[in-house]
């Protein structure tokens, strides 16, 4: 398989609606589009073929596939339930910089609470 079959397998899935890439190889590639790629290989060997072919992947989708930047992004900002309140100071992967907040009626957030 030339490099781009590979790259344009790689977008397909991300298009398509499966799950696993293994699962999008075997069901669906390598038994609806032979007529599209007749030098399909097998999965495994697809892999390795990925494997060396991310570099020319990689800088096709960073000049063909990205728009121009417009200086504005958007971060989720919400918060992340590390641990029970009980165990707050036994962590250790943020002791610097985590810390207690307070929700929108300015209470603790219980463990067993979600906001969405």
């Amino acid at each position: 398989m030339s490099k781009s079959e590979v790259i344009t397998h790689c977008i397909l899935f991300q298009l398509s609606g499966f799950r696993t890439f293994k699962h999008f190889c075997i069901f669906y590639v390598q038994k609806w589009m032979k007529g599209d790629f007749p030098s399909t290989v097998s999965y495994n060997r697809f892999t390795e073929l990925v494997g060396q072919n991310l570099m020319a992947m990689t800088l096709f989708l960073k000049t063909r596939c990205l728009g121009d930047s417009t200086g504005i992004s958007f971060v989720d900002s919400a918060p992340i339930r590390v641990c029970k309140p009980k165990r707050i100071r036994n962590n250790k992967v943020c002791k610097n910089i985590a810390t207690n907040g307070n929700l929108l009626w300015g209470g603790f957030a219980d463990s067993n609470f979600r906001v969405l």
